[in-house]
């Protein structure tokens, strides 16, 4: 999957290249989008990746939609509470 910044809010995300067994998906995302998903990425906290897509055939198709999920960050205990 290759991720670019330069979309505008509202354009389609990307498209599908394929083959016999293995597709190359090609997404634009707009800069604050883009920014957001490299960092989740730096942070090693991106575990799921969803795709809406169409048309998938003879090589070609659309990515309707992306949706990138993170692993939450541990709650870290012995910080932020205050003993009384």
């Amino acid at each position: 999957m290759y991720v670019f910044s330069g979309a505008t809010v509202g354009d389609n995300p990307g498209s599908a290249i394929g083959a016999t067994t293995t597709w190359q998906l090609v997404l634009r995302l707009p800069r604050e989008q883009f920014t957001d998903l490299l960092v989740i990425i730096t942070a090693q906290r991106l575990v799921v990746v969803d795709l809406l897509l169409e048309g998938l055939s003879r090589g070609a198709g659309k990515v309707w939609s992306a949706s990138f999920y993170t692993e939450p960050v541990p709650y870290e205990r012995d910080e932020d509470v205050d003993e009384a």
